[in-house]
């Protein structure tokens, strides 16, 4: 459970913890990290939150690091720039896509995620920085199987470390 206040050293802590685990592992980072709002953060409110970085082979389970799947999805999302997170943009672009949703016949399933693709210490302005994203799944689905949620998993990278 982390607030707003801690997610910043939650979030670089856990990508090192995670970065070294797979490289003592001897396997490669295949995407972008992630993060998993199960519940909200903000300044009052500590929620729930896991950081998943992608790998290209299992690794051993460690007592503070798991190793998950994630099947095959569609998302919708929103990509912003450092200095637009920085101007107070990123809660607006959660609401943009919740708003989105219904006129595409789409709603949420799971937990919301963001994206980072940029973790330089000093990014640039206008640079993409992160994706806000939801799994989406037709309205009126049947609760996220495989013939409702899209095409089947990819078995040839399905792995990531939470």
């Amino acid at each position: 459970m982390v607030n707003a206040f801690e997610l910043p050293a939650f979030l670089q802590q856990g990508l090192t913890t995670l970065a070294q685990h797979a490289t003592q592992n001897q396997t490669e980072i295949s995407g972008a990290p992630f993060v998993l709002y199960h519940e909200p953060v903000n300044e009052q409110d500590a929620g729930a939150v896991e950081l998943c970085l992608p790998v290209e082979n299992a690794v051993p389970q460690s007592e503070s690091i798991s190793l998950k799947s994630d099947r095959a999805h569609r998302e919708m999302f929103v990509t912003l720039s450092f200095q637009q997170v920085q101007e107070g943009n990123l809660m607006g672009a959660y609401e943009k896509i919740r708003l989105l949703m219904p006129g595409k016949g789409l709603r949420a399933e799971g937990s919301p995620r963001e994206v980072y693709f940029n973790f330089n210490p000093a990014p640039e302005g206008e640079e993409a920085f992160l994706d806000v994203a939801f799994t989406v799944v037709p309205q009126g689905c049947c609760g996220g199987s495989l013939t409702c949620a899209g095409p089947s998993a990819n078995p040839a990278n399905p792995e990531h470390l939470c």
